[in-house]
């Protein structure tokens, strides 16, 4: 995450929210306070490490520590990036104090005027555009644009009341049609992730921008599949299961019975997600599966990374009986699915419930 994508995620944070850090791994309750938001003089070094299956891990550390022993020249890579540290120790010494530009607690305030002020910045320079000049610029109707923008082909970035859009939309030299496929497939993401995208260099591309990598097949292709990738990451399908009593407005404030979640493209049939997430050998919790009430609530959730819920897309509810399943998918008519024999002798788990309902409801939308 770049510092312009953590400033407008935190754009419409309460200004006295006090910010955490959950490191990876830890739990809700483990999170800490961050005490301050340290620059580094420096920029930093960032050691890509390749595991044996392609995939790989990404480890930071200032320019003056010693390279890491296990590092690999003909497979690992390394670059140098300017970073923000966020620190939740009162003591950040052990990062050095001669590489920090400066220190301080994070300000929603502040926040916001950094955000306000770049997005200033980039509209005096003629990085984004009002409306008008946007439009004028390519050449485009109003209907024309909405239909662009509601296709996810352009996109703009809200400031204040108004909408500004990227001027790389308009620019010579840039192939259009390719951009605007690109642009598409980052739809997940938010505006400005989309933009930081798009804008910045990226070790996958060999230090390379997006943009620069439009006019070439071969490079083009790279684009792609680093757009898909990316676009995959930043969405999020939760499947919930609670009891009967919770309503689905509520259900953000209790802890679930059982919850399964995959990442990948939102515009994926809904039924279709949450199939993965249940089969998925990703997020599920708990790891001890309980058995299934006679009535339950069955949610699905859409997240956005680092930005959390984004909407409830569909909720079910559910009753079990001796050889089957009684459904009703957001105050529609009753639906019923019969047990298949193997799961009629025994006491079924929320997980097999579920797989068996959603399996149905996918099968369904697909025929309808």
């Amino acid at each position: 995450m770049e510092v312009r994508e953590l400033i407008h995620l935190l754009g419409p944070a309460p200004q006295d929210a006090t910010v955490l850090l959950l490191p990876a791994g830890a739990t809700a309750g483990e999170a800490e306070v961050v005490r301050a938001a340290i620059t580094p003089a420096q920029p930093w070094v960032r050691a890509r490490r390749t595991r044996p299956d392609g995939s790989t891990d990404d480890f930071y550390h200032p320019v003056i520590y010693e390279p890491n022993p296990n590092f690999e020249e003909q497979t690992d890579g390394r670059i140098t990036e300017n970073v923000v540290v966020l620190v939740a120790s009162a003591d950040a010494s052990d990062l050095g104090q001669s590489m920090i530009a400066g220190t301080g607690r994070l300000s929603m305030a502040t926040v916001r005027a950094a955000a306000l002020e770049r997005y200033r910045e980039m509209l005096t320079s003629g990085d984004l555009l009002r409306e008008a000049d946007f439009r004028a610029r390519l050449g485009v109707s109003e209907e024309q644009l909405a239909a662009l923008v509601r296709k996810h082909q352009l996109f703009a970035l809200t400031v204040g009341w108004e909408k500004l859009y990227p001027a790389i939309f308009c620019n010579e030299g840039v192939p259009l049609r390719r951009l605007s496929k690109i642009a598409a497939m980052l739809a997940p993401l938010l505006p400005a992730q989309r933009l930081s995208f798009l804008e910045s260099k990226n070790g996958a591309l060999g230090g390379r921008t997006p943009i620069e990598m439009l006019t070439r097949d071969t490079d083009f292709r790279k684009v792609r599949q680093l757009a898909a990738a990316t676009a995959a990451e930043a969405s999020r399908t939760f499947l919930k299961i609670f009891e009967a009593s919770q309503q689905p407005m509520h259900t953000q404030l209790i802890a679930p019975l059982y919850t399964a979640a995959m990442e990948g493209d939102p515009r994926r049939p809904l039924w279709a997600r949450a199939l993965e997430a249940i089969r998925s050998p990703g997020y599920q919790s708990p790891h001890d599966i309980p058995v299934a009430p006679h009535t339950l609530l069955m949610v699905v959730e859409r997240h956005l990374a680092n930005h959390g819920l984004e909407e409830v897309e569909a909720w079910v509810d559910v009753k079990l009986d001796a050889d089957g399943i009684r459904f009703t998918v957001a105050g529609l008519n009753e639906k019923r699915v019969s047990l298949p024999h193997y799961l009629q002798e025994k006491p079924l788990t929320v997980i097999e419930l579920a797989d068996v309902l959603v399996s149905s409801l996918a099968e369904r939308s697909k025929s309808s």
